[in-house]
């Protein structure tokens, strides 16, 4: 199907200037065969800004615009890519009729980053392959060799493109969630009425973006969110479906975040709020691992999330 776009653009939101001073100058070669040049560590430096990028239709067929999230140590590729050579969220989205926006949140991919300890909190935290395959519940056994890696027998991960999912991958730190939350509420003071789909670590900012923006925000969809909403920002007035794939008990940590998000859900849900709650074994999808937008059905649960949305 033919994507008609009338604009395709970006730009950064959030941010704040941070002097540093007090910091040793110092001299490095920048380019082979140049001179020694001086650095100075000391100034102002930009620190807290979120790159987005954002695809227009010419002829948008829904109201509202939908945000993508990514989760921790990844940035908005996730939703781009597809390794089986289907379709990405991003042009499924598109092809459904919405106004798009993917964003690389704070501190991720082109947003950039920021020094240690002069602005950052703590040093960068770096995913190992090790980590990935067992947490992200792909199989039991990670080894160096991919023929010696064991997946799960259902397991929906092209593990053909393990390796390829682990490029993407990036640094994350864990100090900066509050950083993080300004961002995107500086950048959804800017957009229109829209959809939000949180995946993992974004939902850590969930409760307090649905609670102030609940004029704006029309839906959500919260894939394996890693991080329940505090009390004080229980949102009972926005439709919200919350989806959850296979082998929870294999993923660390996983049934205790599940578990925070049930007993949330379960408040909502008393307070008779619009919740909607799948687990994906349960309806007889099998398989499907942490990031289910890259799995080899990810068209399935995009359907399954575009029909939902179809009734708000």
């Amino acid at each position: 199907m033919a994507i008609l776009l009338k604009e395709i653009g970006s730009f950064y939101t959030g941010g704040h200037q941070v002097t540093i001073s007090g910091k040793p100058v110092y001299k490095r070669q920048f380019v082979k065969g140049g001179p020694l040049r001086e650095v100075d560590p000391n100034g102002d430096f930009e620190t807290g800004q979120m790159y987005v990028q954002y695809f227009k239709l010419a002829n948008p067929q829904k109201p509202y615009q939908v945000l993508l999230m990514h989760g921790g140590g990844v940035c908005g590729s996730v939703w781009e890519e597809n390794f089986t050579g289907g379709k990405n969220w991003l042009q499924l989205f598109l092809e459904s009729g919405y106004d798009t926006y993917v964003v690389d949140a704070m501190e991720r991919g082109r947003s950039g980053f920021s020094q240690y300890p002069d602005i950052y909190e703590s040093e960068p935290v770096f995913r190992s392959k090790n980590e990935a395959w067992s947490n992200f519940r792909i199989g039991d056994i990670y080894d160096s060799d991919p023929s010696k890696r064991i997946a799960f027998v259902d397991t929906q991960f092209p593990i053909e493109h393990f390796d390829d999912f682990m490029r993407m991958n990036v640094p994350r730190w864990t100090t900066n969630n509050a950083g993080i939350l300004a961002a995107y509420h500086s950048l959804l003071e800017r957009m229109d009425d829209c959809i939000l789909i949180i995946h993992s670590q974004a939902s850590e900012f969930a409760g307090a973006l649905l609670k102030e923006f609940s004029n704006k925000i029309k839906g959500a969809v919260i894939l394996e969110g890693s991080s329940a909403p505090t009390d004080e920002n229980l949102c009972c007035t926005i439709p919200t479906l919350y989806i959850w794939g296979s082998h929870i008990a294999k993923g660390s940590n996983w049934e205790i975040y599940r578990g925070n998000m049930l007993k949330y859900y379960e408040k909502q849900k008393a307070l008779q709020a619009p919740v909607t709650w799948i687990n994906l074994p349960e309806i007889g999808i099998n398989g499907n691992s942490h990031f289910m937008m890259l799995d080899k059905n990810s068209t399935e649960i995009f359907m399954l999330i575009n029909s939902w949305l179809e009734k708000l």
